[in-house]
């Protein structure tokens, strides 16, 4: 992986051809089938637009220790509204480029389980503030609900993660 951490749906039996597209990074696809090619190309084309899902080199500001509960709301907003816009993106590129039902699920659920995991993070980089202000488990608990509304099992470190906060906010 490279910076932009693109994650790409690759199924057993594709046969991927790559190429360089002069732009960013690699370009995916699958020769003679339009809609994987879609699908391969969609994360590639919201990183470019939208910006990282993962953060594993440098955090955004939303992910930063704040000084108030205020600072964290705006940085709350903010994640919401890169959540919004991706979700935007993935409408009209459906409207633009043909791509399935199943990615269409597989892409909200993704988009979805990023913004929360955007969320946890920042609450756990402003534990001591929320903590102090007896706010910490119910934000927690809120977004362990989001994650069981979602119909969407991102992946089972995501889930036993997800748990694992949920645990030590109750002290269960």
């Amino acid at each position: 992986p490279n910076e932009k951490q693109t994650p790409h749906l690759i199924f057993p039996g594709d046969k991927i051809s790559i190429r360089y597209a002069h732009t960013d990074t690699l370009q995916m696809y699958v020769k003679g089938n339009t809609i994987r090619s879609n699908e391969l190309d969609f994360f590639r084309q919201l990183v470019r637009k939208t910006g990282n899902l993962y953060y594993f080199f440098t955090p955004m500001p939303y992910h930063q220790k704040v000084k108030d509960i205020q600072a964290l709301k705006v940085s709350e907003r903010m994640i919401d509204s890169v959540r919004n816009d991706r979700l935007s993106f993935m409408d009209t590129y459906g409207k633009k480029y043909q791509i399935s039902k199943e990615f269409t699920k597989l892409a909200t659920g993704i988009i979805h389980c990023t913004s929360i995991d955007d969320s946890l993070l920042l609450y756990h980089v402003n534990s001591d503030l929320l903590k102090k202000l007896n706010l910490y488990n119910d934000y927690v608990l809120a977004k362990v609900k989001d994650i069981n509304k979602l119909d969407f099992q991102y992946n089972p470190m995501f889930l036993q993660m997800a748990k694992h906060v949920a645990a030590m906010a109750t002290g269960t």
